[in-house]
């Protein structure tokens, strides 16, 4: 792999090594990372440019670099690989205090990558998947038997998001901004700063994925959450859009997927079925501690076992 890295890149490596199936290497007193492209052919080109502002505005964003063709993708092996340069010190656990500090940027060219708003994808996620499970129950009876109370969630945080859009007016903070797919309380700074992993939002979502991941880790501290929704710049609208999101099992689904793709057992679904009453009970202190600070609605079934 070596010299195949040095091939395509005009680069003379040294310290190669493979861990989580990323290649770590230094050339010319500069770190570097190749990893597999996983993200749609679509996206490639609105990817390069929106990492491209991002680094303008920040320049920790890590860099996607061009190949001897002046391409984005490298073909190694039939895997499509993409190389980025690091530029900052990544080493440290991403906290939910950071969320607060580290910088999100308005985009003005927001064309590409919008995920906002969630409800229309949310809708068309809910309907493949249950026309996917008609046809595959039997294979994934755990599965079929847990999947409609998670599509009665996702369809309760539909309907909040909705409710929010028509009754609550948008302030200046709530602006797209550079936002990422799934943001993890186990992400590291390297995490937040891959491009590769960007897209553009509202500022809630990565707040809102950071806490369901701190759920799922068992790693969540109400003190600190309420500490951070203290301190945090979210109007009223913003507010009940982060309800909003933490109602939506993204979770759930994205166990799902990689479970009907082969990648997990179905087993694994448990570690989440197991902590479904522990799920409500989260979302309600959640409700009471942002409640503090705006007055969203209830979600009647939840705020009813409090």
């Amino acid at each position: 792999m070596k010299q195949t890295i040095e091939f395509y890149y005009n680069l003379r490596i040294e310290n190669l090594h493979f861990q989580n199936q990323i290649y770590y290497f230094n050339a010319y007193g500069q770190a570097f990372e190749l990893r597999v492209y996983q993200r749609s052919e679509e996206e490639l080109n609105q990817l390069f440019e929106l990492q491209l502002e991002a680094h303008h505005q920040d320049s920790s964003y890590q860099q996607m670099i061009l190949n001897r063709n002046q391409q984005m993708i490298t073909w190694i092996d039939q895997k499509p690989y993409v190389l980025l340069k690091q530029n900052g010190d990544y080493h440290h656990l991403l906290r939910l205090e950071d969320l607060k500090f580290l910088p999100v940027y308005q985009i003005r060219n927001k064309q590409y990558l919008v995920h906002f708003p969630w409800t229309t994808l949310w809708m068309q996620k809910i309907d493949y998947i249950e026309y996917q499970m008609a046809h595959l129950e039997n294979e994934y009876p755990i599965l079929a038997e847990s999947l409609w109370y998670f599509i009665g969630l996702g369809e309760n945080a539909i309907s909040y998001v909705v409710n929010t859009e028509n009754e609550v007016r948008r302030e200046t903070v709530d602006h797209l901004v550079v936002a990422h797919r799934r943001l993890k309380s186990t992400d590291m700074r390297a995490d937040y700063y891959n491009p590769l992993t960007l897209i553009i939002d509202h500022p809630t979502r990565d707040i809102a994925e950071y806490l369901k991941s701190s759920f799922l880790e068992g790693k969540y501290d109400l003190n600190e959450i309420e500490a951070f929704l203290n301190g945090v710049a979210l109007s009223p609208y913003g507010y009940r859009l982060l309800f909003g999101r933490l109602l939506f099992p993204s979770f759930y689904f994205d166990c799902y997927q990689r479970i009907v793709e082969k990648e997990i057992k179905e087993e694994k679904i448990y570690t989440i079925l197991n902590r479904i009453l522990e799920y409500e009970v989260f979302l309600g202190e959640i409700y009471q501690i942002i409640k503090t600070y705006s007055d969203i609605p209830p979600v009647d079934w939840i705020t009813k076992k409090m």
